[in-house]
């Protein structure tokens, strides 16, 4: 699967119980090993080796999670173990 550079995506807050909430007004956006929510944070991600559709994603205010492509258009993003945001390309 290809990673997601020169990509937007439209993204919710996800949880353990499977509800993915209303999907926020800022798109996440995905350059080559950058990432942002316009005017929110923005840092970098990684390939992640072990698997060829998860990215390691770190933020400059210091947080950290993972995203995992399930399709080509739709993402999972994982934090400490538990779900985090469901994300579409748009």
């Amino acid at each position: 699967m290809s990673f997601p550079s020169n990509t937007q995506w439209s993204v919710a807050p996800f949880d353990n119980n499977g509800t993915i909430s209303s999907f926020h007004p800022t798109p996440w956006e995905f350059g080559n090993g950058t990432m942002q929510a316009q005017g929110l944070w923005n840092g970098e991600y990684q390939h992640t080796p072990s698997s060829s559709n998860t990215i390691k994603c770190h933020l400059n205010n210091g947080d950290m999670f993972e995203v995992i492509f399930v399709t080509t258009t739709r993402f999972i993003a994982t934090k400490n173990g538990g779900l985090y945001r469901f994300g579409k390309l748009i």
